[in-house]
Order: structure tokens, then sequence, then C-alpha cells
């Protein structure tokens, strides 16, 4: 079912035999719960090193930076502002990081619209407090990472084209993002071809995505808003300037089909849109460059096309 990548297969089982027992019987954390130890040993390949970590407290949530061992541009840092995913309940940024991340918010635990204010008021500081006390090159910055951390970043970008002025972003970086929260349990009618194919594997399955998207978006009326579901954003200016899009999905995920449909209407809309899906992986698939060479492969392309974006 998920491919002949026998590396895929291991991790699958792994993950099996840790996650199984705590989903069927979730319930909401009093707490932001950490990614499983387990998981990082045997999931995801160890950070490389970088020349300096910092965290700013910036009131309601904290900003993690992270710079290269390389000398600073004398222009300044090009930036990446990294959100990690979690169903807007799990983890935080120290779960979610990246090796090329420059700076990383964590967001989890609260409704909407927590963690979009969150992630657009660490924008502003990036632009503002953190440029000068950072030295970043505010004119090369990008947004992006995966699953609700593509969600956001995707709102964070349409946001950045209707801003008066328009705030020019170089890229977003858009991994098995969710981009439709209007989805409900009991019609399934309206389900995407891929909720319905593979609404039970368990990398993520459609019912428990939909019970973390009912504690971030408990009122109804908020989920067919652009903020919350950017696939609905209709207005013209929001898709004028739009930053060049890497649209990532797995094959086995239940979210492929939104992410394809958001890449597909950008690309309408006159973006620039690299789409790409990935074969034998499901939803959490990505997350295994520790014993996955499929996943590996996909950090890699992921790298360069941030080099090539901060580049130009």
């Amino acid at each position: 079912m998920f491919g002949n990548s026998p590396t895929s297969t291991i991790f699958l089982k792994l993950c099996l035999i840790v996650l199984s027992p705590i989903i069927v019987h979730l319930s909401k954390p009093n707490h932001p719960p950490r990614a499983s130890p387990f998981i990082q040993s045997n999931g995801q390949a160890a950070p490389v090193a970088v020349g300096s970590t910092r965290t700013f407290d910036l009131g309601k949530f904290k900003v993690l930076v992270l710079t290269p061992m390389s000398e600073r541009p004398s222009e300044g840092w090009p930036v990446l502002l990294f959100i990690h995913g979690g169903g807007y309940l799990l983890g935080n940024a120290e779960t979610g990081i990246s090796f090329f991340s420059r700076a990383c918010v964590g967001c989890a635990g609260t409704p909407y619209p927590a963690a979009i204010d969150d992630c657009w008021n660490a924008f502003e500081w990036l632009r503002g407090t953190g440029k000068e006390e950072l030295g970043l090159d505010i004119r090369v910055r990008g947004c992006g990472r995966s699953v609700v951390g593509g969600t956001l970043s995707a709102v964070i970008a349409q946001r950045a084209s209707l801003a008066s002025p328009r705030i020019p972003l170089v890229l977003q970086i858009l991994i098995v993002p969710g981009t439709d929260m209007t989805f409900t349990v009991d019609d399934k009618s309206k389900w995407t071809p891929s909720m319905l194919e593979y609404q039970n594997v368990w990398a993520l399955r459609a019912l428990d995505m939909l019970w973390l998207r009912d504690h971030y978006l408990p009122n109804v009326e908020d989920r067919a808003k652009p903020d919350a579901s950017p696939l609905l954003q209709e207005d013209d200016k929001a898709y004028e300037g739009l930053a060049p899009a890497l649209v990532i999905v797995t094959e086995f995920d239940i979210l492929k089909s939104e992410g394809i449909m958001y890449a597909e209407k950008m690309r309408e809309r006159g973006v620039t849109v690299t789409l790409k899906e990935v074969k034998g992986l499901s939803h959490l698939g990505l997350s295994a460059d520790h014993v996955c060479e499929i996943s590996r492969a996909v950090r890699a392309e992921e790298i360069d096309y941030l080099k090539k974006a901060f580049s130009k």
C-alpha cells in the first residue's frame, strides 16, 4: 500500500507501534506535548551544526532564531520564517525545527485566530526589531514548512500580498499543506478524493485531522475565512505578486488533494508554482530523513529551491 521503498516501510512500522494507541484515544491536551524522542531518534535526522541559536520572547509566543556558521553577508542574512506543524495543538519550535531555518515560531494550543496572528506578528517583528537586532536582509525573505506550517505560510504569503504597500516575498514553501478547513464528519460527499481514499491511513486519519481542526476552529463560521482556508481566497489582490511557491504533497496523504488544488489555483492566477508529488510516502513520511532515502532526496530538493530563491 505504501509503495516498495523498504526504508519507508520500516519508518511506518516504527511509528505505527508508537502512535496507534495514542491517536485512538486522543483527547485535548492540557499543555502542548513534545514530539516523542523515539520518533525523533528513529525518524528524523539529527540537526546539523549552526552558528548561533537565540530565543526571543515576544510575549504571547517565542521566536527561535538560528543563523549559519558562515560569516554574515554584508547586506545581512536572508531570512526564512519557519512555521512548525502539529495540527495547531501539538509540538513546538524545537520539535519542528529544520536545519535550514532562520527563524522558527511556535504557536500550538490556542484557538483561531491565535496561530495566524502569532505568525504574522513574528513576520512583522522580523521586518522591524529583528532586522536590526539580527542583521537581516529583509529584501530576501520567505515563509514555509509543513502541514499547519504550510497552511499558515500560505496565509502569511496572501496577507503580505494584500498589505498596503505590498510586502514582497521571494518564496513560500508549502509541505503537505491543509488548505480547506470546511469539511465535516457527517458529509463525506464534499470530501476531496484523497480524503476519501486515504481516510484511514494511520499517519493522519481523516477523523483525527477533523478533531484537530475542531479545536483550532470551534466556530463553524470561521472555517471558510481565507485566513483559515487559503484555498478559498478569492480576492485577486491576494494573488498579485504572490511569492513563487514550492508545494510538496505525498501520495498516501488525506491532504494531497488540497495541496494540489491550491497549487493549481495559484497557477491559474499567474503565480509561479513548482508542484511535486512524492510517491510511496504517507503524511509523516517526509520527516523520516533519518531512515528513508526518499525523504532525504526531497529535503535536498527543498534546500536547493531555498538556495536558488535566496540567491536571486
